[in-house]
């Protein structure tokens, strides 16, 4: 009998769970806090102020007690880094940190999860994580995007700077290695993205991805669909008055103009 308690006392001991060390919570606890404040005064920063933040989130996310600690933070400073790149229009900072936030991620791991049929039985806790993970891939790829965008446009700014309009070029113009990187980052977040579901998101850059090939009757086509259903965007109104000066067909401009003032007088008041 003492034999047998014995054995049982050991089974239930295998089962037990390890006791926490209160000062080792603490310091876990302390740290998130930490890490929390420090977000969230950056998040509040601009300009020089916001520049001089920047090493601070990378000593945070550098931190071996921090990534051992929660690695939900470590992914919380990267979105932080891309949003202070992108507002300090660092592109090529951005690219980096959204690489480095997919990286972190591990993309095959997490498109191996959404591939099959999610349950009721599934873990739900995990199930928000993963949803919340794809949910950052999909804004940190966005951002990269964009920035290459940015990159881009900038480019054919500097090189018609003291051109001639005749002489001018256009995105079009620009050579395949400069385009590689934006068909690359649209291709990558395609995977991430539903046509039909993340028209915010994808509709500019598709856009884009039409000047950049010089698929000018695309591109207009594209803002026509747009236009149908959001017509007082003023932005896109524009973009479709410089697509139709692009093909020659600038006779429907002023009948598109007259037709928006008619429909919509009120957008188009100034205060």
């Amino acid at each position: 009998k003492k034999k047998k308690k014995e054995e049982e006392k050991g089974e239930e001991g295998k089962d037990a769970k390890p006791k926490e060390d209160p000062k080792a919570k603490f310091d876990e606890m302390l740290l998130k806090a930490r890490a929390a404040a420090i977000l969230n005064y950056v998040s509040t920063l601009k300009g020089d102020e916001l520049k001089e933040a920047l090493p601070r989130l990378k000593e945070l996310k550098e931190s071996t007690d921090l990534k051992s600690a929660d690695e939900k933070i470590v992914k919380e400073v990267i979105e932080a880094e891309i949003k202070a790149h992108a507002v300090l229009e660092d592109h090529a900072a951005v690219i980096a940190a959204a690489d480095e936030y997919v990286r972190l991620i591990n993309p095959t791991e997490l498109a191996a999860f959404f591939g099959v049929n999610r349950s009721d039985d599934d873990d739900k806790a995990e199930t928000k994580a993963k949803e919340k993970d794809r949910k950052g891939v999909i804004a940190a790829l966005t951002a990269k995007a964009k920035a290459v965008v940015d990159q881009l446009t900038k480019a054919v700014e500097t090189a018609n700077k003291g051109k001639a309009e005749g002489e001018t070029i256009t995105l079009s113009d620009l050579a395949k290695d400069q385009k590689e990187g934006f068909v690359k980052a649209l291709k990558e977040l395609k995977r991430w993205t539903n046509v039909k579901k993340d028209k915010k998101v994808l509709s500019p850059l598709i856009l884009f991805e039409h000047k950049l090939n010089g698929c000018y009757g695309k591109a207009l086509s594209h803002v026509s669909e747009h236009i149908a259903s959001n017509p007082r965007d003023k932005a896109m109104l524009a973009t479709r008055s410089e697509l139709l000066k692009v093909l020659g067909w600038t006779e429907w401009i002023p009948y598109y103009e007259t037709s928006s003032r008619i429909n919509f007088p009120y957008a188009y008041r100034t205060h």
